[in-house]
């Protein structure tokens, strides 16, 4: 990541560089499309970096799209993520790419890399890596096609608002799109001094598979489904701070649970409560329920501290397994 300065020459005037190119259909809009503003088909290849992230970033969770659609596997999980609180000020399109509820999805042809940011007070946005127009994003920015839009300056770049979504155009094939607050955060990483992401949201998400279509690392921000799981909360579980992890194509899915300092030892404890609850303890019922198959494909391992559930199915899942499983276990985490 350059320097602050170096980083404001290299972008300065990204918000009014020329976008030439070929039309393209988003949804019911006509936009244009430069399709050789990069040398590489993968947008935001290495554009992601921790210094582009906001310090406010307590959630930080990223879909490497690589312009074609995430296959089921991914968007069962990423889609639990998108679709959580945090993220309501993310137009629904862009959520649509990565969830499996919404029909409302962009032409991922043109899109690289998508990074979802969730703050610890519920407000998140969305950093887009795609190949739009500066106008177009104006108006992906307006919810519902809505024309009660207005701009303000932060940090000498123009932000579009439009109810409580907020966007920016951070560099050429680069925007952001979500809560105003963080918006500002984001902005002010790429073209001002504010800190970028760092400490325990940056310590875990470097331990996921970094190959990975989608990687995540996972706050305050509270996946849920409908797994009809009766949870009885372990003790245990009040202790866990954070979840990582990631899930490949085929479906192989880790989730680690990491436990507060005061805690850490207790990772038997907690790999045992993970174990009972997910039915591989024998002559104890499941708390979450999948399929019956599906528990030979699980297991529990111990850390220093922290705990990992791995299911790595020999074919690939029925999407529902997958949120039932990840939606189960932040249950586990979260419920009464």
């Amino acid at each position: 990541m350059p320097s602050g300065k170096s980083r404001r020459r290299l972008l300065a005037g990204a918000g009014s560089v020329l976008f030439g190119g070929s039309v393209a259909v988003f949804g019911g809009d006509t936009i244009t499309a430069n399709l050789e503003s990069t040398g590489s088909t993968q947008l935001g290849a290495t554009d992601l970096t921790t210094g582009t992230m906001p310090a406010s970033a307590d959630t930080l969770a990223v879909a490497q799209v690589d312009r074609t659609e995430p296959p089921e596997a991914v968007r069962a999980v990423a889609g639990l993520i998108a679709e959580t609180c945090p993220f309501a000020s993310v137009p629904a399109r862009l959520r649509g790419l990565v969830s499996t509820d919404s029909s409302q999805t962009v032409d991922p042809s043109r899109i690289g890399k998508l990074a979802f940011v969730g703050s610890a007070d519920g407000r998140g946005a969305v950093v887009v890596w795609a190949d739009w127009t500066e106008d177009h994003f104006a108006d992906v920015v307006s919810v519902g096609g809505s024309t009660d839009r207005r701009t303000e300056m932060r940090y000498g770049r123009p932000m579009y608002i439009a109810g409580d979504t907020a966007g920016s155009v951070l560099a050429e094939t680069a925007f952001v799109v979500g809560h105003p607050s963080i918006v500002v955060d984001t902005i002010g990483v790429w073209h001002g001094d504010e800190g970028p992401v760092g400490e325990s949201t940056l310590s875990t998400y470097s331990l996921t598979r970094r190959q990975s279509p989608f990687r995540f690392t996972l706050g305050e921000v509270q996946p849920l489904c409908d797994c009809s799981t009766d949870v009885r909360k372990s003790p245990v579980y009040d202790h866990v701070t954070r979840r990582y992890g990631f899930i490949s194509n085929a479906g192989v899915l880790r989730v680690s649970m990491a436990l507060d300092s005061k805690n850490s030892e207790n990772t038997a404890a907690l790999a045992a409560a993970l174990r009972r609850d997910l039915g591989l303890t024998e002559g104890v019922a499941a708390r979450v329920e999948l399929p019956s198959e599906a528990g030979s494909e699980l297991s529990v391992r111990e850390g220093i501290d922290a705990v990992t559930v791995r299911f790595s199915p020999a074919d690939t899942p029925h999407p529902s397994t997958l949120t039932d499983l990840f939606g189960g276990l932040s249950q586990l985490v979260a419920g009464e």
